[in-house]
């Protein structure tokens, strides 16, 4: 799956990465570089079916990212 949306890091927890979309948020699994955070990028990835303590949406196990 190949989605488009803002980057940001929210602080719950340890700090998760979430995909902002106009579909609804993402949570994130995966290496992702701080610098790309508050960027519109196109995440590559699967969907997975878990939830994290973050309980911000589905889940996408990271593949690759870049600015869109």
């Amino acid at each position: 799956m190949t989605i488009q949306g803002k980057l940001v890091r929210r602080d719950i927890g340890a700090g998760v990465w979430v995909l902002e979309t106009a579909r609804g948020s993402y949570s994130l699994r995966g290496a992702i570089p701080a610098a790309l955070e508050g960027r519109q990028v196109e995440v590559e990835g699967e969907e997975e079916d878990s939830f994290g303590f973050s309980m911000i949406g589905p889940t996408l196990r990271l593949g690759a990212i870049r600015v869109a």
